[in-house]
């Protein structure tokens, strides 16, 4: 009998975060028999570590073309459960995730897809600057549902659903599950908010993991609104300038200092510039960068 869940997970070269992933899976209240756990490694040397440990309910699917999106793709080919259940090796699911999104889907049997909340989490008791700016900017769930369009993160889709709608976009390396969210609710379907279908997500702690991550969205933006290399293209002011949009933002944030703010702010245009930076890098000819 297959499993009412797959969980696809994709990991590329990051064992420990895949490790208490698997950790906090193993404490699903459904049961270790009601789901199974694919993993889509995206690492080329293929291999797992010879001390890692694999749950009975898991198995590895290796994929070699680059991108989380393509390694997502494997897991799901190979998957058996009625409901695919994205999210990523560095986030831990609650303990009753699986339950709560199929009592869920159970209160709105017309709906395919959940849009789970993401709780971010710091390292340490004090939240950090990059970390406030992550938790402001990045996983808003709530945020982004209403727009028809949730993160992998933290995304439970009906498999016939999703075939239905097809697989991710694989060349693109951020912004696949927005691009493919897209397609779904073009199709007429709408999503749910699942505030208790919840996963924690460490936030981001330092500039360097940010800009990373805003070089991903550059790359995705481009492709995914087919930019024409050669056509003239005009910056938003929002490049140039502090984005009064995102001082909104930072100010709605409870429990942050004026100091703070102002930092955050701060980091908001700073990145926005290196993202700007590497939008036209793409625009020169060189390829999008997957980290």
């Amino acid at each position: 009998m297959p499993p009412r869940f797959s969980v696809i997970l994709p990991t590329y070269q990051d064992w420990s975060a895949l490790a208490g992933c698997l950790e906090a899976l193993s404490r699903q209240t459904v049961g270790a028999e009601a789901f199974e756990i694919v993993i889509g490694n995206n690492n080329p040397a293929a291999d797992l570590p010879a001390d890692f440990k694999l749950p009975s309910n898991a198995k590895v699917v290796h994929q070699p073309k680059p991108g989380s999106y393509a390694a997502r793709n494997a897991a799901v080919a190979q998957a058996q459960g009625a409901l695919l259940c994205f999210t990523d090796s560095d986030c831990r699911p609650k303990s009753d995730w699986l339950e709560q999104a199929e009592n869920l889907f159970a209160r709105a049997p017309d709906a395919n897809r959940i849009g789970g909340h993401v709780e971010m989490t710091s390292v340490g008791p004090e939240w950090s600057v990059p970390e406030l700016y992550d938790r402001i900017f990045n996983l808003r769930q709530e945020r982004y549902v209403p727009n028809g369009y949730a993160a992998t993160a933290n995304l439970i889709v009906k498999r016939p659903f999703f075939e239905r709608v097809g697989p991710f976009n694989e060349e693109l390396f951020s912004s696949g599950d927005k691009e493919w969210n897209k397609r779904a609710t073009a199709l007429g379907d709408r999503i749910l908010y699942g505030e208790n279908v919840c996963v924690e997500h460490p936030a981001r702690n330092d500039f360097a993991t940010l800009r990373k991550k805003h070089f991903r969205v550059a790359g995705g933006r481009f492709r995914m609104k087919g930019r024409d290399r050669k056509r003239l293209w005009i910056p938003s002011p929002k490049y140039f300038f502090p984005a009064l949009s995102s001082l909104k933002r930072i100010l709605a944030e409870p429990g942050i200092s004026g100091r703070q703010r102002f930092l955050i702010w701060r980091m908001d245009y700073r990145l926005r510039r290196e993202e700007l930076r590497e939008y036209f890098r793409i625009r020169s000819g060189e390829s999008a960068k997957r980290e």
